[in-house]
């Protein structure tokens, strides 16, 4: 799974430099990275390392809250650079890339 999001983001931050300012994307892609070292070094619900052990935290209250949050804190990072290509598909119209 680590793999895929990782690609996923490259893809994301990809497109949105093409269409934004370079500084709010930089900007975005370093809170971003910095969120994923913040939790998986503080353990705040980072995802596990092995199935077996994903499925035991599971189980845990507390891991299943910090990991929401962890969530909802990535999402918070990402939506600044989402809102150019929210804007233009409610406008009707396509994302032009430079």
């Amino acid at each position: 799974m680590i793999p895929v999001a990782i690609g996923l983001l490259g893809v994301h931050y990809y497109f949105a430099a093409k269409i934004m300012d370079k500084k709010v994307v930089y900007t975005g892609l370093a809170a971003y990275i910095f969120v994923l070292f913040l939790f998986k070094g503080m353990e705040w619900g980072f995802p596990k390392d092995t199935a077996a052990e994903q499925i035991e935290a599971l189980v845990d209250e507390d891991y299943v809250m910090k990991h929401f949050i962890f969530h909802v804190v990535l999402i918070g990072v990402l939506t600044p650079t989402c809102i150019p290509f929210i804007k233009k598909e409610l406008e009707g119209k396509t994302v032009k890339m430079n």
